[in-house]
């Protein structure tokens, strides 16, 4: 469970059709029917930004600890360090 959350009160919110948990910094990934679809931004974005390590998905994280753990991740990923 993140820092700051009780899961007493329903941490999921509802913004612009997207739910998101806020407890576990989650993005709910969207049903759907076709292939085609599965490939839009719209579900693509959240699978890959649930795919994050915890501590990427985090709010506490700024933009440049962002833009460096994930070429940190994507160098490991790339080159199986």
């Amino acid at each position: 469970m993140s820092a700051g959350c009780d899961r007493r009160w329903n941490c999921t919110r509802v913004l612009q059709h997207h739910a998101i948990d806020l407890c576990a910094n989650q993005l709910a990934v969207l049903r759907t029917a076709t292939e085609f679809h599965k490939r839009s931004f719209h579900v693509a974005a959240p699978v890959i930004w649930n795919s994050l390590p915890e501590h990427l998905r985090s709010p506490s994280t700024f933009k440049s600890q962002l833009r460096c753990g994930l070429t940190t991740l994507l160098f490991q990923q790339a080159y199986s360090v």
